[in-house]
């Protein structure tokens, strides 16, 4: 009895740390990454309001990282590195802190904790790179070899000069890669205003990715739940 017990007492112990849900899972490979700082769409359409704050895109599920573009120069004035967040932040909108060439952006600061708070991961884009490359890179180089290789696709026809793809042949492109490299991680996109403004591309791309990955899970849930059952039984029949 005293056997039986304990079973259902590990089962509860392992289904709760299996149903625990993560903010950010970098072991996954239905993650959405969406740039945001250079409001490409503004830029395209000639108006300063296609991007909305840092905040703003942190209170929703659908992005799980939001690379901040970009870190432009590694050893700029004074030894130290420059951004170039286009009208987001600049020297000649927001000044710079003194012996450098580094915009003060400091009034981020509170946008950036808001987000971490949200369980998202704000990086700075560093810039650059096929995929054969980067899953042999992430595999065989890298030092973190939990590192993880995104598709980086344009979120809409004015993104990018060519690339740009519709959300369903998008999501098939990335089942295939998924299907090949187990270095895959999910999708970037370039960038939060460019897919907000392409009617909310970045959450189709993301109802893609889970629903797939889902199916999968369901797959394993079901192993898990018949191996737990089994265990269960044998655990009943060693106590009796």
């Amino acid at each position: 009895m005293f056997a039986l017990a304990r079973s259902k007492i590990l089962l509860a112990v392992l289904a709760a740390g299996f149903l625990q849900t993560q903010a950010f899972d970098n072991s996954r490979s239905d993650n959405l990454a969406i740039y945001w700082g250079q409001n490409s769409y503004g830029a395209a359409t000639g108006s300063s309001s296609g991007q909305s704050s840092l905040a703003t895109y942190c209170q929703d599920d659908t992005v799980d990282v939001i690379p901040m573009a970009f870190l432009s120069d590694f050893f700029s004035t004074g030894g130290l590195p420059t951004m170039d967040l286009s009208d987001t932040c600049s020297v000649s909108g927001n000044g710079k802190f003194s012996g450098t060439a580094l915009p003060n952006c400091q009034f981020l600061a509170d946008d950036i904790k808001t987000c971490q708070k949200n369980g998202k991961i704000i990086t700075l884009s560093l810039g650059g790179a096929d995929g054969t490359t980067k899953d042999k890179w992430a595999k065989n180089t890298a030092v973190n070899k939990d590192v993880k290789i995104y598709i980086g696709a344009p979120a809409s026809s004015t993104a990018a000069g060519t690339g740009y793809v519709s959300a369903s042949t998008l999501a098939k492109i990335a089942e295939e890669t998924r299907s090949k490299y187990s270095s895959f991680g999910g999708v970037m996109l370039w960038d939060m205003s460019e897919a907000y403004a392409n009617g909310r591309f970045d959450k189709k791309i993301k109802t893609a990715l889970t629903s797939s990955s889902s199916s999968k899970r369901s797959v394993d849930n079901s192993t898990i739940e018949a191996r737990s059952d089994r265990f269960t039984k044998i655990a009943a029949r060693s106590s009796s």
